[in-house]
């Protein structure tokens, strides 16, 4: 794994142990705050449990009818309920057949004064009108015992009494019998969830957590591990391509078959391998191209001047005007070549004024016509006035350099027809000229035209003179077309014609 591995593995641990240990924070927070509700909500139910089972024992004097009050609250509130005598007997039971809890939540002793304050809003199943019962019955037995003693109710209780009769004191002491809440027996109170037993999340083991933790640590880790390999291992392939591509192997490609970003860069690496490769084809070829076009000229040059020296031929008008053709030749190809070399470099000049295009392709239809009219072709102008700001001089070196490919391969008899017009602008665009060169040769076949603009390519094979020049003109149209920011096109039908369209903005600011 290299360093971009490393780096990928390191970031995402830490990234995994970061999150691990504030999950486990937020956890035991959570955990804590959940256990504390639900000990308060415990409280309580518990609370709520003792104050039935403490009114029951008041009221009816005895444990004997607490199992059914203690399996329906049991039922309601979830809990295990029992109650055992001090000595450890059963009493009631909601669920017998476990064993009971450790230690006892509660002691119900009926006797003890501050445990004989009920609370009849929270009962769950007890009768609140319990007392009110056992109260009503009393005053109607008294009732019954003052007339029969003909104790008048009414002064029972007036100030003015000396003394109560002995049978009304008869019938008061019955009535306080009666009245008086029986007491049960001390019972021991025992719950399935005590408060006092609840886990101390608080106090968890500190090694439990670090253990929890390096669990999702090495289970990050192994992520990031493989993460980190899918993503370096294709980088690294790609840094070898990008250094065999350094030291001059055009044909590497590195593997793109990865999706994503690497994917994207991968591709985008095998386009740029693949121009340099294109582009040192064309450097190679070119270089082949210019050595054999100059060395036509230089031989013809030397051999005659040769000959001429050894007396072989005489050095007369004759050879003088060969000489002289082959040296504009040359001239010729070298200045190609320098527009070509300033194009590369971008250091063409263009000096762009007020021109009518259609007026430069007038004059040289003008002055092409005659060599037209030798081959036996016929050629025409169409259009109309179409100013545009570009340079003259160059925009007339692409007018002739088409018009004269388009009649060297055109057979007598055909025609090449030039136009030049103004094309309206489009809305939110700019307004252009065109100028086609439309001739009726043998035309370009699907391969042929996508050459076309490739320096020293020649549609015939034999690289002759008789139908052209060194294979240089169209590259420079398209040269001095694009400095103008327009752009040249080929459409072609074999063994009907072709033709080239060079479309150019009207307004050109000087560079």
């Amino acid at each position: 794994m290299g360093s971009l591995g490393r780096r990928i593995l390191v970031s995402m641990l830490l990234v995994a142990l970061l999150a691990a240990v504030l999950a486990g924070v937020l956890v035991r927070q959570a955990t804590i705050e959940a256990t504390e509700d639900a000990a308060q909500q415990n409280l309580r139910t518990d609370a709520q449990i003792l104050n039935e089972l403490q009114a029951l024992s008041l009221f009816t004097g005895s444990w004997n009818g607490a199992q059914p009050l203690v399996e329906a609250l049991a039922e309601i509130t979830g809990q295990r309920i029992a109650l055992t005598d001090l000595g450890g007997t059963t009493l009631v039971d909601s669920d017998p057949d476990t064993s009971l809890p450790a230690q006892s939540s509660a002691l119900i002793d009926p006797n003890d004064e501050a445990l004989q304050t009920i609370d009849f809003a929270s009962f769950l199943v007890l009768d609140e009108l319990l007392v009110a019962d056992v109260v009503a019955e009393a005053e109607e037995q008294l009732e019954d015992c003052l007339a029969a003693a003909g104790v008048n109710e009414e002064l029972l209780f007036d100030d003015d009494l000396a003394s109560i009769t002995p049978e009304a004191a008869e019938c008061l002491d019955d009535f306080d019998r009666l009245t008086a809440l029986p007491s049960a027996e001390p019972a021991l109170l025992y719950l399935g969830f005590p408060a006092d037993e609840l886990v101390d999340f608080g106090a968890i083991d500190p090694v439990a957590i670090l253990m929890i933790v390096g669990v999702v640590a090495a289970a990050a880790a192994a992520a990031a591990s493989l993460l980190a390999r899918r993503i370096s291992t294709p980088v690294r392939a790609l840094t070898g391509a990008v250094a065999q591509l350094g030291s001059g192997d055009m044909t590497v490609r590195a593997d793109d078959s990865s999706t994503g970003e690497i994917g994207n860069l991968a591709r985008a690496f095998n386009d740029m391998a693949a121009d340099l490769q294109h582009g040192e084809q064309t450097r190679q070829r070119m270089v082949r191209d210019v050595a054999h076009e100059l060395r036509n000229p230089i031989g013809v040059l030397q051999g005659n001047l040769e000959a001429a020296q050894d007396g072989i031929f005489a050095a007369d008008e004759e050879m003088l005007a060969m000489l002289h053709g082959e040296t504009v030749h040359l001239s010729a190809l070298v200045e190609d070549l320098q527009q070509l070399a300033l194009a590369d470099a971008g250091s063409l000049v263009i000096r762009p004024e007020l021109t009518d295009l259609h007026q430069l392709a007038e004059e040289v239809v003008s002055g092409y016509r005659p060599v037209a009219a030798d081959a036996g072709i016929t050629l025409t102008l169409d259009g109309s006035s179409a100013p545009v700001n570009a340079d003259p001089t160059r925009i007339r070196q692409v007018i002739l350099n088409l018009v004269t490919n388009g009649v060297a391969y055109t057979p007598s008899g055909g025609t090449v027809q030039v136009s030049a017009v103004s094309v309206p602008a489009p809305q939110d665009t700019s307004a252009t000229v065109e100028l086609r060169v439309l001739d009726t040769g043998h035309g370009l076949d699907r391969s042929e035209q996508e050459q076309v603009f490739d320096r020293f390519w020649r549609a015939d094979d034999s690289r002759n003179r008789h139908t052209g020049g060194a294979g240089l003109g169209l590259s420079i149209c398209k040269q001095l077309v694009e400095a103008h920011h327009g752009s040249i096109s080929v459409e072609s039908t074999p063994g009907e014609g072709t033709t080239f369209t060079v479309s150019m903005p009207t307004n050109l600011s000087k560079p």
